[in-house]
């Protein structure tokens, strides 16, 4: 069986069974649409009397197929259930104007019957975001990146997280040179597309005020350009007075949506300077969102955040595969 967990949530699941009689047993009617749900559980894995589980969600059968000579095998595939609204396939046009980002994420899930979760730290209010000819998911999936967030989509709810609090959560697990639950990977390093620091400028045309600020974050990469961002911060800063306005975005002064948007672009930039690609022995705390320390004396050593993961049960044993970036710090 094999599970593929993207952004936290489990995409997809491939599976053989035997029938345990000898012969087929499957439905008249097949088993294509059947809806399951799926969990791993492991029992003395890691030391006597441990048992850890992990539940993978939701599926429906989308494919089946039965061999025809013994032993009487059926293999099965299931995705994720979808989305039971409108969500991914009606384009819509909107207007918010002077509300939140978790307002106008939760006003978008309710009108699709979903439940919403807003699992970050900061906020601030937003003058004015359209949506234009976007489905409800496209316009989330924008919103979160343009503050630096992220979104993920159950069958019954949509999560908004900041991925930088992911990545200073605890680590799951921790892996290092010689140790023999490490069955294959490695570390990467690539400077395609890297940015030192942002500059953003804007001309508000209703005020005729100049916006601009640099934001350079704290372990800059080596290599990399500066980013020169003509785009509107989500909320603009008020000063007294007439003509125009700096916003720095290091200071605490400045607009907090004008950091966050400077902050995002960077992170978009420079997320896969360091990234990994590690297939372990089997792991249930090993899902998208967790984190993992790879410490193997390299250059690339710290703090993993997992993108996606994938965990294969067979004959042979249990093995989770695994990539992720290197925790930014900003």
């Amino acid at each position: 069986m094999s599970l593929e967990s993207l952004r936290g949530d489990f995409s997809d699941i491939m599976g053989r069974g035997i029938s345990p009689a000898g012969s087929p047993s499957a439905p008249s009617h097949g088993i294509t649409g059947t809806v399951m749900k799926a969990w791993i559980v492991t029992e003395n894995w890691n030391a006597d009397g441990d048992r850890h589980q992990l539940f993978c969600g939701t599926f429906e059968v989308d494919n089946s197929r039965m061999k025809l000579r013994p032993p009487a095998t059926v293999e099965i595939k299931a995705v994720s259930v979808p989305v039971a609204s409108t969500a991914r396939v009606e384009r819509k046009n909107d207007v918010w104007e002077n509300r939140t980002r978790k307002e106008i994420a939760g006003d978008v899930a309710s009108r699709n019957n979903l439940g919403f979760l807003w699992d970050c730290d900061s906020e601030f209010n937003v003058d004015r975001i359209d949506q234009r000819n976007e489905t409800d998911l496209e316009f989330l999936d924008r919103l979160a990146k343009d503050s630096g967030l992220c979104m993920k989509v159950t069958a019954d709810r949509v999560v908004m997280y900041e991925e930088r609090k992911y990545e200073e959560h605890a680590p799951v697990a921790i892996y290092s040179w010689g140790d023999n639950r490490v069955i294959d990977g490695e570390i990467e390093q690539s400077s395609a597309g890297l940015a030192q620091s942002a500059v953003v400028s804007y001309s508000d045309p209703d005020t005729g005020n100049q916006f601009q600020g640099e934001f350079t974050p704290p372990g800059a990469p080596k290599v990399g350009a500066t980013m020169q961002l003509n785009e509107r911060p989500a909320e603009l800063p008020t000063a007294s007075g007439t003509g125009n306005l700096v916003d720095d975005f290091s200071d605490i002064k400045g607009s907090p949506a004008a950091t966050q948007k400077a902050t995002a672009k960077l992170r978009e930039a420079n997320r896969n300077e360091w990234t990994c690609n590690v297939t372990v022995l089997g792991n249930v705390g090993i899902v998208s969102g967790a984190t993992v320390d790879l410490i193997f004396n390299s250059a690339g050593d710290g703090r993993f955040l997992v993108d996606t993961a994938t965990h294969d049960l067979s004959a042979s044993g249990y093995t989770t595969r695994f990539t992720g970036h290197r925790a930014l710090g900003y």
